[in-house]
């Protein structure tokens, strides 16, 4: 998940919660999936996209499961 946010911010050039107190940024991250990276960056590939929304998925079994899984779709990305 925080690679996940790792990857958002590098894509977007902001956090995926703005929110203004640390307690609703925590919620948000709990219960929200971030806007949606088309909204800020709308010229990102949708291959991209969606490599980081299941990173950062809220439920454990929609995440990918291993750094593998995800370097994986990553080459396949780059290869494309």
């Amino acid at each position: 998940y925080a690679l996940g946010c790792t990857m958002y911010y590098m894509i977007c050039g902001h956090v995926p919660f703005r929110e203004p107190n640390l307690a609703k940024k925590l919620m948000a991250h709990q219960t929200q999936m971030p806007p949606p990276i088309p909204g800020s960056r709308p010229e990102c590939p949708e291959e991209l996209v969606a490599i980081c929304d299941k990173m950062m998925a809220k439920s454990l079994d929609e995440r990918y499961q291993t750094m593998r899984e995800v370097s994986a779709d990553l080459v396949k990305f780059l290869e494309a």
